[in-house]
C-alpha cells in the first residue's frame, strides 16, 4: 500500500493533485500555451473534465433531473475553463489529460498519450516516494518529452530538402532512404546536408 498524504484521499476527489501539479499555471489554457510555446514540435494538450448537466422537465419528467457527462477539450478551448478556481466553482473533476502533436507536411501525427489523474491510477507509477501531484507532473512531463521526440522523428524521416534527395539518390539509397513510400517527393533528412545543414525543409 502506498504511504501518500491524507489530503488526497480518494473518496473526496477533486482537482487538488492537478492544481498542486500544475500550481506554476492559474488553469489548463496556460497551461497549454506553455507547452505549445517552449516544446519545438508544438503539441497539443486535451483534458476530460466530468461535470453534471442539469436535465430540465420535458413532459415526460415532472422534476429536474442530473446527468453526469464527461467531454474532451482541446488546445486554445481551454481557455474557456478559466482558471482552476473557475474550474472548482461549476464542479468541474479533470479525470484526463492527453498530448500529441501533428507534423506539419505530411498527414502524420504522433501517438496520443493519455493520463489518468485518478489517485488509484497514479498509484500504480513507479514513484512510491512522490505524492499523487508529483507523479502526475512527471508523468505528464514525460509525456510533452515523447511526443516531441516522436515529432521530431517523423520529421526527420520525411522532410529532406532537394539536396538531401540528391544526396541519397547518389548514394543509391533513393528507395530506403529517400523519397518515403506514399509521400510523393518527401524524402528523409540527411543530418550532414549542406543546404538545410540536417534541418530539412522550411514550411
Amino acid at each position: 500500500m502506498n504511504d501518500y498524504p491524507p489530503e488526497y484521499d480518494r473518496d473526496d476527489r477533486d482537482n487538488s493533485i492537478v492544481e498542486q501539479a500544475f500550481s506554476d499555471y492559474d488553469g489548463p489554457g496556460n497551461l497549454y500555451r506553455s507547452i505549445y510555446k517552449y516544446t519545438a514540435c508544438g503539441p497539443s494538450v486535451g483534458i476530460c473534465i466530468r461535470y453534471t448537466e442539469v436535465i430540465e422537465p420535458d413532459g415526460f419528467n415532472d422534476y429536474p433531473s442530473e446527468v453526469e457527462r464527461e467531454k474532451w477539450i482541446y488546445c486554445d478551448d481551454l481557455y474557456r475553463l478559466g482558471t482552476w478556481a473557475d474550474m472548482a466553482s461549476r464542479g468541474e473533476l479533470i479525470v484526463a489529460l492527453c498530448v500529441s502533436s501533428i507534423v506539419e507536411g505530411v498527414e502524420e501525427t504522433t501517438g496520443t498519450i493519455d493520463i489518468d489523474t485518478d489517485p488509484d491510477e497514479l498509484a500504480n507509477h513507479a514513484w512510491k516516494e512522490e505524492g499523487y501531484d508529483q507523479t502526475l507532473r512527471r508523468l505528464f512531463d514525460t509525456a510533452v518529452e515523447d511526443v516531441d521526440n516522436e515529432a521530431n522523428y517523423i520529421w526527420q524521416s520525411t522532410h529532406g530538402c532537394d539536396s538531401c534527395a540528391a544526396h541519397w539518390k547518389a548514394e543509391g539509397l533513393e528507395g530506403e532512404s529517400g523519397p518515403m513510400e506514399g509521400y510523393d517527393g518527401i524524402t528523409v533528412v540527411w543530418k550532414n546536408c549542406p543546404a538545410c545543414e540536417g534541418h530539412g525543409v522550411v514550411i
